[in-house]
């Protein structure tokens, strides 16, 4: 993922949890109780009946509900939800982003590693040992013949 899309991203992120906040979050404090209700309602059937799904049970505010508390304590359980998730998915995101490039770095090193390794090869400075089509890593005894043509080689 490139830094650009990553960038991208986080502002998409944020733009849809500034959306949940204003439009989902807010809503109960922004809302007044200009509502004709029956006489026979306490606030907590009031808050019941306009909020349906509610994080915060009315008679958890106050033993009488009263709504602006109910309102206050609505409002901040939602931005809590709000935040919660843009903290989740911002930390993933980032995660994500820092894991692949760790990974790309870590591939492109060992693809560096191996292109010089088989054009050396292929230069027939450092021939291969090889047991039939099998690749044999080189023993202790290969080993430093190989150091000491390579000493030989960067010496001239």
């Amino acid at each position: 993922m490139k830094k650009s899309t990553l960038m991208l991203l986080l502002l998409l992120i944020t733009w849809a949890a500034m959306a949940a906040a204003w439009f989902w979050a807010l809503v109960p404090f922004l809302t007044p109780m200009v509502y004709p209700f029956p006489s026979d309602w306490t606030e907590a059937d009031l808050i019941r009946h306009l909020w349906p799904f509610h994080l915060v049970q009315p008679e958890w505010v106050s033993t009488p509900p009263d709504y602006m508390q109910w309102t206050m304590a609505e409002t901040k359980a939602r931005l809590a939800v709000v935040l919660l998730g843009w903290l989740v998915s911002i930390t993933l995101l980032i995660r994500r982003y820092i894991m692949r490039r760790k990974k790309n770095r870590r591939m492109t090193t060992r693809r560096s590693l191996l292109r010089r390794f088989v054009s050396l090869c292929h230069e027939k400075k450092f021939p291969l040992p090889r047991r039939g089509k099998i690749f044999v890593a080189p023993g202790p005894q290969e080993n430093l013949k190989l150091r000491q043509e390579r000493h030989l080689c960067a010496s001239s």
